[in-house]
């Protein structure tokens, strides 16, 4: 049984660098990742919202409450509204209302810190011109178009942007 060491392994290694079995791997940059974690984090809160309104959807409806479809600014009122006349239904909704008001003031800093990178960057503000684009899509797009030379065909860049020949534009229309 051969005792593993790093000096060892450094010599491994170099032995299959000179025999030519690795390659060079693409890595992604500082900003890059930065930006990535930003839309990360802004659609991991963007879902929790979402489940925090359906969860006291479903708590309501228990009750025999419904609530009919609302705007987001306007889904607290309704709410509280509905849950005025029972102490412990109001005692359960509560938390839940104020920890999606939470949740929605740090979505507008993320919001905000998306936008700021969009207008910083000229590929995002020409793809902003666009119109079925926004501020969201223009920092994940880039990253598709910054990176053309990765990918195996052109019809995939066409794709996301439902721009290009109608024949190419859907997959699978060939």
């Amino acid at each position: 049984m051969s005792i593993k060491t790093d000096r060892r392994d450094a010599e491994g290694i170099a032995r299959l660098l000179q025999m030519g079995w690795f390659r060079p791997v693409h890595c992604k940059s500082v900003s890059s990742q930065e930006t990535r974690a930003r839309l990360i984090t802004r659609k991991a809160i963007q879902h929790s919202i979402t489940n925090l309104e359906l969860s006291l959807r479903g708590v309501l409806r228990n009750f025999g409450l419904k609530m009919r479809p609302v705007a987001k600014r306007t889904y607290e009122a309704p709410v509280r509204e509905r849950t005025a006349g029972n102490s412990k239904l109001t005692a359960a909704a509560d938390p839940i209302l104020r920890m999606r008001d939470a949740l929605r003031r740090e979505m507008a800093i993320l919001e905000l810190m998306v936008r700021d990178i969009a207008r910083a960057d000229p590929t995002c503000t020409l793809m902003m011109s666009m119109p079925p684009l926004g501020h969201q899509t223009c920092p994940a797009g880039q990253r598709v178009s910054a990176q053309s030379w990765r990918c195996l065909s052109y019809r995939l860049l066409i794709i996301p942007t439902g721009f290009g020949h109608r024949r190419r534009s859907a997959p699978g229309s060939d």
